[in-house]
């Protein structure tokens, strides 16, 4: 019996199909796709279509749950109207199976409910990671560090914790940091960066991304910088540097490697910096419990340092229990899992290694 979860961002889509093997769901495969909504939005059917088709291989699927974050574009007036357009778009291209979508709530609904309900199944898909953490560890503060944001949900006992439902709500108690390792507009980061003994000023343009910090570093090889570059060029070490420079209305020929690692490495520590507060809110709700981190994303070395800055020694890292395609798209095998669980009308266990 297989299920199928699909993560629907606004700059990607991810998917991951699951095989129900007894009381356990085992991993089959995984799948992520750069796919920017609010340039594309008018393909955005053909390309799932042939995405899921192409995914799936002729496998029947019993249920597919959907989740979604891509209804924030501003190419949609309102959430009301990105939901409504999105699950028009999803309900086509899912004809093979029942399609549920989740909830902050933890439910999956119907899209004619989700259409009315539209509050409850904007950006859900941090209640489907942290259900599913709880998995791997009942009591655990679930850290996943994306390409563009960071989630920080505590779980307790089993049980979801978040105080914050709407990214509103969860920017607000630290739930939702707007940080990521590949699309972060650097002068988002920082307000100045380190250059020959002085601290300069940036510019506010869009020059350089987190990207190019990243790679610089080495946290993160070309084939991960799945993402466009400001300028349009490639993703060479060299090329990175070359928009790193002109954060500071520089230019390559001013500013050595040697130069952009420091100014990276300012970088990774502010980022690290913001991560680490919002760590800290969350944990002040509960200074008697001694919490596990569970880590997963293409950011989990920030989420791991973060989390041992804290004092949160006892450290999962998904990428190691059940490898690295799955702990960057594990909202998306989240949601593969609950498919999978309401087909079978009961709760599964995570088979070992996926």
């Amino acid at each position: 019996m297989y299920a199928l979860g699909i993560d629907l961002g606004g700059a990607n889509t991810k998917l991951a199909l699951v095989r129900v093997e007894g009381e356990l769901v085992r991993v089959v495969k995984t799948a992520s796709r750069y796919f920017p909504v609010w340039k594309r939005k008018d393909e955005l059917g053909g390309v799932l279509k042939n995405l899921v088709k192409e995914f799936l291989g002729g496998k029947p699927v019993v249920n597919t749950c959907l989740t979604m974050t891509a209804e924030l574009c501003d190419v949609f007036w309102s959430k009301r109207e990105g939901v409504k357009e999105l699950l028009e778009i999803v309900s086509k291209v899912i004809n093979f199976s029942p399609l549920g979508i989740l909830t902050v709530k933890g439910e999956l609904i119907t899209v004619e409910d989700a259409v009315k309900r539209y509050l409850e199944v904007a950006a859900a898909n941090w209640y489907g990671g942290a259900y599913l953490a709880s998995k791997i560890e009942k009591t655990c503060l679930w850290i996943d560090c994306g390409s563009t944001t960071t989630d920080i949900i505590p779980v307790v006992d089993g049980r979801v914790d978040a105080k914050g439902r709407s990214d509103p709500e969860r920017l607000k108690f630290g739930e939702l940091v707007y940080t990521g390792v590949l699309r972060t507009d650097v002068s988002a980061v920082v307000r100045e960066l380190p250059f020959k003994g002085e601290m300069v000023r940036v510019s506010s343009e869009w020059f350089s991304v987190t990207g190019d910090v990243h790679l610089i570093l080495g946290n993160i090889s070309e084939g991960e910088y799945t993402c466009e570059t400001p300028d349009g060029r490639g993703k060479s070490v060299e090329e990175a540097v070359a928009r790193l420079s002109r954060v500071i209305c520089a230019d390559p020929e001013m500013v050595s490697l040697a130069d952009a690692k420091v100014m990276a490495r300012y970088v990774y520590e502010e980022q690290l910096s913001q991560v680490t507060r919002a760590i800290l809110q969350v944990l002040s709700r509960y200074p008697d419990v001694a919490f596990k981190a569970v880590v997963s994303g293409l950011g989990t070395f920030i989420a791991v340092k973060a989390a041992r800055r804290v004092g949160i020694n006892r450290v999962v890292r998904v990428d190691e229990l059940f490898g690295g395609d799955v702990s960057e798209r594990f909202t998306a095998v989240a949601c593969a899992v609950m498919a999978a669980e309401k087909a079978a009308k009961k709760p599964l266990g995570l088979a070992p290694g996926g």
